[in-house]
């Protein structure tokens, strides 16, 4: 159940329409962590537009690293950065998740592999350096 909120005598500013909103998403989230609501009631907001560059900055990563780490194309990073493309579906959540929680991204998205592994990997890579440009495997995911 939603609290109400009740001004004390020594309030003397009114509380603003956003800080109402913030109030009632605290209560419903605490409903929802109390068990007492259904959070399938809920809609989840993923924002039409980012700033992919402004998240990217923040986290003091270069268009390489940032595709990297996350599983992108650099070239996609780029292309969104300079206005070129929009993320759309998957990825706009994508990257709302990585502004909110990038560290919760990057450890989902570690791969631990084995030795052995690491060794026949590294192989197949010097391998790949060793193609033509044209003839190299792909290495982006997204």
């Amino acid at each position: 159940m939603p609290r109400k909120h009740t001004k004390t005598s020594k309030e003397k500013t009114t509380m603003s329409k956003l800080g109402k909103r913030l109030i009632e998403a605290a209560d419903q989230a605490l409903a929802i962590a109390r068990g007492e609501a259904d959070p399938k009631t809920y809609n989840v907001h993923v924002p039409e537009k980012l700033d992919v560059r402004a998240i990217r900055s923040g986290l003091n990563l270069s268009q390489a690293q940032f595709a990297a780490k996350f599983g992108l194309r650099a070239g996609t990073v780029r292309d969104w950065e300079q206005n070129r493309r929009q993320p759309e579906g998957a990825a706009r959540v994508l990257l709302t998740v990585i502004m909110k929680e990038p560290e919760a991204v990057a450890r989902a998205l570690v791969i631990e592999i084995s030795e052995k592994e690491q060794t026949e990997l590294k192989k197949h890579v010097r391998a790949d350096h060793q193609r033509k440009p044209s003839q190299r495997r792909s290495k982006s995911v997204f």
